[in-house]
């Protein structure tokens, strides 16, 4: 018997509508997955540049805080760099990255670059370019606050398994370059000047021109006021008490009590010589009328006679507030200093310690402006030489700031040049006093020293040494 069977089987039309669905299907899951790839890499990238950037952003705010001229030293002072890879140390911001053999509290430039020993970081960014654009908001001589503040763009590129692509990132950088404007005439108050004793008893004594005695009489009252102040007299006061308490901690080897006192008798200091400065800044037109309209027809029968302590005892006081100034300079930066010491520096943290060195920074150009103290700029140098020592390895962004300031720290002038908020305190310890000092010395019977004679003495004790 025979069994018919019924075969079925696909035929061409059918094969072919199958394959082309196949073809398709297939198509769009290669070109999904694709895609998905490149997303996935995008992301990565993008990512990638955002902490990148985050890293060079914290670099340059730094770099500006510890130096407002930190942009030409990298020379990217309203200009757009060129694209720079960020591996093998051919971008400045990826070095002294990782501290991997002893000694440990420094960094060679063979084991802080980013090179292929830091995987797998370098093969994730191996493809990194960086480029910095920087503007100023406004031009240098232009009045407008935004002179200080620069545009700053971050931008990395990569090239990418799949395709290239970039990011950016925007920022504003602040670069004080304003000059500072000195006005002290709210923080006195002089309101009692004409109702003052010695004041009233100098003007009808006098018989003199009314407009000098009466700006004696103003000096007489304001250097007075200050050396007899309660914020003078409290600050020493408690200068003796702090003093009393470090040499405690000192013999008891209690370092974070002895920071603490160090560090309270440097506010104090500090304080002192600000307010000094203050006054001297205050007095100085009257103490310039009074020396250029000097004599005896102008001062009176009274005060070229019998009476000239009544004058002399106004410039006598405006020598010793100058004194105070620059004694409160020295005893401010003897304690700051002694914060940086290796057996107290460890009671702080890093940051703390570099805030403690930029503020020593600052006490030291302005003593490198007294003209009546010779040694300040030598002593800043020996100081920065140590600062450059330290901060090799360590912090190259301090390292840079440093020996810029080294070549700047030749003369006062040259100095006072690159910052101009220490211009008018060029002008005032430089220029002004000076001569001021003088002329208190030539008038008074009693007095310290003059400029002259100061940088006499000066001259003579470097002699003997």
């Amino acid at each position: 018997m025979m069994i018919k069977r019924n075969l079925s089987a696909f035929t061409l039309i059918e094969l072919t509508v199958a394959l082309g669905i196949f073809t398709f299907v297939g198509t769009m899951l290669m070109f999904s997955l694709k895609s998905a790839s490149r997303e996935a890499e995008f992301g990565e990238k993008h990512f990638q540049s955002i902490l990148l950037g985050q890293k060079v952003i914290e670099d340059l705010h730094e770099e500006l805080w510890l130096n407002p001229n930190g942009f030409s030293i990298l020379a990217i002072d309203s200009c757009k760099t060129k694209p720079t890879r960020i591996i093998n140390g051919e971008s400045i911001f990826f070095t002294h990255l990782q501290n991997s053999s002893p000694p440990w509290d420094y960094i060679d430039f063979s084991e802080g670059v980013l090179d292929s020993q830091k995987e797998p970081l370098y093969s994730q960014v191996s493809d990194f370019f960086i480029t910095i654009e920087t503007s100023r908001r406004a031009a240098k001589t232009s009045s407008s606050p935004d002179k200080n503040l620069y545009n700053g763009t971050i931008n990395f590129s990569w090239r990418g398994k799949n395709s290239p692509g970039d990011f950016q990132i925007d920022a504003i950088f602040y670069a004080p370059i304003t000059k500072k404007e000195v006005n002290v005439s709210a923080l006195i108050d002089d309101s009692g000047i004409t109702s003052n004793a010695s004041y009233v008893e100098l003007i009808g004594k006098s018989g003199g021109n009314n407009d000098l005695v009466s700006k004696i009489g103003k000096l007489n009252y304001i250097g007075r006021s200050f050396i007899t102040s309660s914020f003078l007299k409290g600050a020493l006061n408690e200068i003796q008490q702090l003093n009393i308490k470090a040499d405690s901690a000192e013999a008891a080897s209690n370092m974070s009590e002895l920071y603490q006192h160090r560090s309270d008798l440097a506010k104090i200091w500090y304080e002192v010589a600000k307010q000094s400065l203050h006054i001297l800044y205050y007095l100085e037109t009257t103490m310039s009328f009074v020396s250029s309209n000097f004599s005896t027809s102008n001062l009176g029968p009274g005060l070229s006679g019998g009476y000239s302590y009544l004058y002399q005892s106004g410039f006598r006081d405006f020598d010793m507030i100058y004194e105070t100034f620059v004694g409160a300079m020295r005893q401010y930066r003897s304690n700051s200093q002694s914060l940086l010491t290796k057996d107290l520096s460890s009671q702080r943290g890093i940051r703390q310690q570099y805030m403690i060195m930029m503020k020593l920074i600052d006490c030291y150009r302005v003593m490198a402006m007294i003209k009546t103290y010779p040694d300040g700029m030598a002593e800043y140098k020996d100081f920065l030489e140590s600062l450059k020592i330290y901060a090799s390895g360590r912090n190259p962004s301090l390292e840079r700031f440093v020996v810029q300031e080294i070549d700047w720290a030749t003369t006062p002038e040259e100095l006072a040049s690159h910052y101009p908020a220490l211009t008018t305190v060029f002008e005032l310890l430089q220029n002004k006093l000076p001569p001021l000092l003088d002329f208190a010395a030539d008038n008074t019977a009693y007095i310290g020293f003059g400029y002259t004679e100061k940088k006499a003495a000066s001259e003579s004790k470097n002699v003997g040494n």
